[in-house]
């Protein structure tokens, strides 16, 4: 995905197990939200802990949808549903 300011990321899709495991994190949406970006890039606790703790809100909530989207999270109209992982 492209980067606000330049750059890109990579990121896939959670599988039906690591949506689970993020659901049971409810209500804590910055648990949902941290783990969530975990798995779809492969980065360690640490490493996300890092960049959340300094990330735009709306760098997050791009990211999050973005990856709500490849794993299927969508409403009927194609609009990622808020709280697609609660």
């Amino acid at each position: 995905m492209e980067l606000p300011g330049g750059g890109t990321l990579s990121i896939r899709g959670l599988s039906r197990a690591e949506t689970i495991q993020v659901r049971t994190l409810s209500p804590d949406v910055a648990a949902i939200e941290k783990l969530s970006i975990r798995y779809a890039t492969d980065s360690t606790e640490s490493e996300i802990d890092a960049w959340y703790a300094t990330a735009r809100n709306d760098d997050v909530e791009m990211l999050v949808d973005a990856i709500a989207t490849l794993s299927g999270l969508n409403d009927t109209v194609g609009n990622v549903t808020r709280g697609a992982f609660a």
